[in-house]
């Protein structure tokens, strides 16, 4: 995994993410700072393919049961290393767990930066890039935010 904080390399132990109630959420008068995270699709698979998959039968039951169709159906439900094979905007599908992911990626509690929200989430190059927005952790204590 690299990080690419304003397209200079990072450590990951300097960002965590924020809190699930306050993730993607507006924050007043603080300047954000783009991150690029680069996972490679076996270790993505590795960690993420068991969430991901209690995900898809969860929505693939609710889409049957309802009678709904959902971004999942789109991709006929498939595993997560079709869906990364096959599919560069993975966003629609991957957002129903982002925080998630992200979370499972990065929960250090020495940390610079905090992401904020995420911008996109593709897969090219059998990498998993997703696209956030971080704020510096010493700028949200100082506006009382955190």
């Amino acid at each position: 995994m690299k990080l690419f904080l304003n397209k200079t390399v990072v450590n990951k132990d300097l960002v965590s993410v924020f809190s699930s109630l306050s993730y993607n959420k507006p924050i007043a008068n603080l300047q954000t700072i783009p991150l690029q995270i680069s996972i490679p699709h076996s270790e993505f698979i590795t960690h993420i393919s068991s969430m991901y998959q209690t995900l898809c039968n969860a929505i693939k039951k609710d889409d049957t049961e309802y009678h709904e169709t959902s971004e999942f159906t789109h991709t006929h439900y498939c595993n997560l290393e079709v869906l990364l094979k096959n599919y560069t905007n993975v966003m629609p599908t991957l957002s129903y767990i982002e925080y998630e992911v992200l979370a499972h990626f990065f929960s250090t509690d020495n940390f610079t930066y905090l992401i904020h929200s995420t911008k996109s989430i593709t897969s090219k190059n059998n990498h998993v890039i997703f696209e956030c927005e971080v704020v510096a952790h010493k700028t949200l204590r100082e506006n009382g935010n955190q």
